[in-house]
């Protein structure tokens, strides 16, 4: 019964992350069974700029720091993921993310996904989906900070304070 209740608890708590959304519980339930939970803590590393990707983490609770040749480019909070790209790409990774505050994250390995999606065909269309949304708003996101950070005289950019 405790089992039951746990994994009732994990749905509805998944049911907000947005990479999942869409996934019909049976769905949720395949994916989150191929899964980890990991306690880290502020210094440690979840992944290194450079390094193969093999795995996708999503943040349940603390904070983390997105870093490019050592410079933050962004932090990032509870039920967002990091490690997308380089996962769904087979690339290396092309961030450092450091864990800022204790935290608590959800793992998910190159190799579950692929079994997931061997399984469920639709289960990789949706996420796959989702991951692509995410990426977008970050783009999107990344963007805006750049404009916002230009000057430009005449049409042309002469400077940046980013």
């Amino acid at each position: 019964m405790a089992d039951t209740t746990k994994l009732s608890e994990s749905l509805k708590f998944a049911e907000k992350i947005p990479v999942f959304k869409g996934l019909r519980p049976s769905q949720l339930r395949q994916l989150l069974n191929r899964t980890t939970v990991e306690e880290r803590s502020p210094g440690d590393l979840l992944c290194e700029q450079g390094q193969e990707s093999n795995n996708l983490y999503i943040l349940l609770a603390g904070e983390v720091s997105v870093l490019m040749d050592g410079i933050e480019l962004t932090r990032v909070g509870p039920v967002e993921m990091v490690g997308e790209m380089g996962l769904l790409t087979d690339r290396p990774r092309c961030a450092t993310i450091q864990v800022l505050q204790p935290s608590k994250v959800m793992v998910i390995s190159g190799e579950a996904l692929q079994i997931s999606f061997g399984v469920d065909p639709e289960l990789q269309t949706i996420l796959f989906r989702n991951v692509l949304d995410s990426v977008c708003e970050k783009l999107r996101e990344s963007n805006l900070h750049l404009v916002e950070n230009l000057h430009v005289d005449h049409g042309k950019i002469v400077a940046s304070t980013v």
